[in-house]
């Protein structure tokens, strides 16, 4: 049942795991583009358990892991269908992030081997926008990196993951990723920031 249609209509449905139990299914139509949730569920990641796992799987003296946050479920599948299975996604879209509290056991505690880097990776219109500017304030500007999603070949910006798997392919998607780059601070700038001034002073 979707409430937006007011009628029952034929779905998938995206299951979330804690410590391999079903706390929370989130469900989209087939054919038309609609979201309902289980009603008083857990808000925690899209894949929360395989980033773990992830952790678990890798050695000790390997440090600064990165947990890489995107903005919706299949954004998150096709990051795992390129080898990032360190990725998981937000449960209630860009709007809410009340998951956070949810999600302490993943990332950012100094004395464990948890995740110390966060690679955030939502969609390029104003609601992804927001949500990832306000998930670098909450986690630590200093922790996180943004992801510049490449054009496709006709000119197109690619407004999230999917949308580069789509229209560029796999490499592409994982060097967007593998590229991603220092979240910007104020006051801080690197070497790139000033190549403009540095031509002109050279060529002039």
């Amino acid at each position: 049942w979707f409430p937006k249609f007011q009628d029952v209509k034929r779905c998938v449905a995206f299951e979330y795991y804690r410590d391999g139990d079903i706390v929370s299914r989130k469900y989209r139509t087939i054919s038309e583009k609609a979201f309902t949730q289980d009603a008083g569920c857990e808000q925690i990641f899209y894949g929360h358990d395989d980033a773990l796992q992830f952790l678990r799987e890798k050695t000790e003296d390997v440090k600064n892991e990165l947990l890489i946050i995107a903005e919706g479920e299949m954004d998150r599948l096709v990051l795992c269908d390129v080898g990032f299975w360190n990725a998981v996604s937000v449960p209630s879209g860009a709007k809410n992030l009340d998951f956070l509290s949810y999600s302490d056991d993943l990332f950012l505690h100094e004395d464990s081997g948890d995740f110390r880097d966060v690679v955030i990776a939502g969609d390029l219109d104003e609601d992804g926008q927001q949500m990832m500017e306000e998930l670098a304030r909450r986690l630590g500007k200093e922790h996180c990196y943004r992801v510049r999603w490449p054009k496709a070949e006709d000119g197109t910006q690619c407004k999230d993951a999917n949308e580069v798997l789509m229209k560029c392919g796999r490499e592409a998607l994982q060097d967007a990723i593998n590229n991603a780059e220092g979240w910007p601070i104020a006051d801080i700038h690197v070497v790139s920031d000033y190549l403009t001034e540095v031509v002109k002073l050279w060529k002039g």
